[in-house]
């Protein structure tokens, strides 16, 4: 229930916050911690800057999912759902439209998994983790109200840590 609660207190923060709104969709590849194959994963973001002190608020939505076979009698299906928030903080290079960026957050996963065993009924098992989130990126201008981004992150999220690199555009709703 602790969790709910931490989670819940920090999606009230941007509602504090009273600077630019922006919106941006991604798709990326994540490397889950058992060993197999990357996967495919999408999310949403919305960007909120905070004023003048260029900390940005990006609540955000990511699933991805991946069946594999883990021995020839097992076959293994897993999802995970997070919604959480992440603080980031862009650096201005100079004379550049470029902007790196690095961040932090915390993040609920939904772990669901399904292991069907040969000529055995399968069983699902549930798992809700709080996780803890890095990230790294490099944003830039594709048009006045369009940029594109490209962005490393790291989630220590207990059953399942992963990393993904993601690429994706951000839509600006007043540039």
């Amino acid at each position: 229930m602790h969790k709910f609660i931490i989670l819940g207190a920090l999606f009230m923060m941007p509602a504090l916050s009273a600077g630019p709104l922006a919106l941006s969709a991604r798709v990326g590849a994540v490397r889950p911690s058992v060993d197999i194959k990357n996967t495919l994963a999408v999310g949403l973001n919305a960007h909120l800057q905070s004023g003048p002190t260029t900390l940005v608020v990006s609540p955000y939505v990511d699933y991805w999912a991946m069946r594999f076979n883990k021995d020839r009698s097992e076959e293994w299906q897993w999802r995970l759902y997070a919604a959480g928030i992440s603080a980031l903080k862009p650096f201005r290079l100079h004379n550049s439209a470029t902007v790196p960026y690095i961040g932090a957050g915390t993040a609920l996963h939904v772990n669901v998994r399904r292991v069907t065993q040969e000529a055995m009924s399968s069983t699902t098992e549930n798992e809700i983790d709080l996780a803890l989130i890095a990230l790294a990126g490099v944003e830039l201008p594709l048009s006045p109200t369009l940029n594109g981004f490209v962005e490393f992150k790291y989630a220590m999220a207990g059953e399942c840590d992963y990393y993904g690199l993601y690429c994706g555009v951000k839509f600006k709703t007043n540039p």
